[in-house]
């Protein structure tokens, strides 16, 4: 996984490992000094990249939010 997240562009990266981290999307835009909706799209963007690599396209896209 590790790999696959190292071929993601750096803003997807950040974005993706802030949510993994457990942190908001209000919160990761703040440390990457991004607004909130950038910092939705490069989520949203990582994350179909990362399930189009993996084999999983056309499968649920909740985010973190909707699950809490």
């Amino acid at each position: 996984m590790i790999e696959l997240l190292l071929t993601l562009p750096a803003k997807q990266r950040a974005a993706m490992a802030w949510t993994l981290d457990g942190f908001t999307t209000q919160e990761s835009a703040g440390a990457m000094g991004i607004t909130p909706e950038a910092a939705r799209q490069n989520l949203s963007r990582a994350r179909a990249t990362l399930k189009a690599q993996l084999g999983l396209e056309g499968l649920g896209d909740r985010t973190v939010e909707e699950e809490r």
